[in-house]
């Protein structure tokens, strides 16, 4: 296949989640020719949809919520608010909160599939190559890095020697990500009624952190859809195995301990392992940047802390630096 290329953009953001695309609606807004890339087959990160069984779980975020002046803003968005209900904890979307996501990225130029495997830097700016169907380099002046730190880090060793970004690496370095195992799991609706309560089931019961009643967010739900989130102490046991999905049945077996034997014969389940499900130690930074010799940014919620807030907060703070550095360039 014959290498294409895409070129002629003022930044490139690496990422999908709520910082990047943040981020690059920012410098869109602003008049930059922005390119957003993520290896996924959709946008959103952490946030989080699947489709199967004939119904959406949302097996990431749980729900949206007012947690500062950036979320305000982002749940104040007619079109935002048009795909929103109230929940037993803050807001949700029917369609999963994913619906969300894609309404931010609707005006934004995303390549999914996009899996960067190199980063070079020359006089033009970043050539950034990666596996993807129909486009293997992106160029741009400057780079934003709106994915967690220990993947910035291993992208950042693509770069030669001379060109490496040794202080910037060092204080990647410092943070640290707890993992989760989520399970999703089908049972026949009348179950519903033996919850202990509606929406948010179960928190704290080790190694289940939290039991949510997805379907309860669903309009006329089909079946009860339930998503279990480990502990982190539970899911470093499986995370970097091959065969962590055995985490699934164990989890399961631990939910049906909890509710009783009429829990026992789910109808599917389907398990995910979040290796960075949540910052347990933060940079302290809005944003963290080079800019020599080509623009440099990372941004996540890994900056401030595990909160939508602060991954928000983080891509604004990122797409206000790299306006200063090209504009001053």
């Amino acid at each position: 296949m014959t290498e294409q290329s895409l070129d002629g953009f003022d930044v490139a953001v690496v990422g999908a989640g709520l910082a990047g695309l943040s981020c690059a609606k920012r410098l869109q807004d602003q008049g930059k020719r922005v390119i957003v890339l993520d290896k996924s087959r959709g946008v959103g990160g952490r946030v989080a949809t699947r489709r199967l069984y004939e119904t959406r779980i949302d097996h990431g975020l749980v729900s949206f919520t007012i947690q500062g002046p950036h979320t305000a803003k982002l749940l104040q968005d007619e079109a935002i608010q048009a795909t929103l209900q109230p929940w037993a904890e803050g807001w949700v979307s029917p369609l999963g909160n994913t619906a969300v996501i894609k309404q931010l990225a609707m005006a934004l130029d995303v390549q999914t599939h996009f899996c960067v495997t190199e980063l070079h830097q020359n006089r033009e700016g970043w050539d950034i190559r990666g596996a993807a169907s129909d486009t293997a380099v992106v160029r741009a002046r400057s780079l934003v890095m709106a994915i967690p730190a220990p993947q910035a880090i291993a992208l950042l060793a693509t770069l030669i020697a001379s060109q490496s970004p040794q202080d910037l690496l060092q204080r990647l370095d410092r943070v640290s990500f707890e993992p989760c195992i989520t399970v999703m799991v089908g049972y026949p609706l009348p179950l519903s009624e033996q919850l202990p309560r509606r929406g948010l089931v179960a928190e704290g019961n080790a190694p289940l952190r939290r039991v949510i009643e997805d379907s309860s967010k669903r309009q006329n739900p089909a079946q009860l859809t339930l998503c279990l989130h480990s502990t982190p102490e539970f899911a470093h046991q499986y995370v970097d195995r091959h065969d962590w999905d055995a985490a699934i049945p164990t989890l399961i077996q631990h939910w049906i301990a909890q509710a009783g034997p009429k829990f026992q014969m789910p109808l599917w389940s389907q398990g995910h392992r979040w290796r960075y499900g949540f910052t347990a130690q933060a940079l302290g930074v809005a944003c963290v940047g080079q800019r020599l010799p080509l623009p440099l940014v990372c941004c996540g919620d890994w900056c401030l802390g595990a909160q939508s807030e602060a991954a928000i907060a983080s891509g604004v703070a990122a797409s206000e630096w790299i306006l200063a550095t090209l504009d001053a360039g």
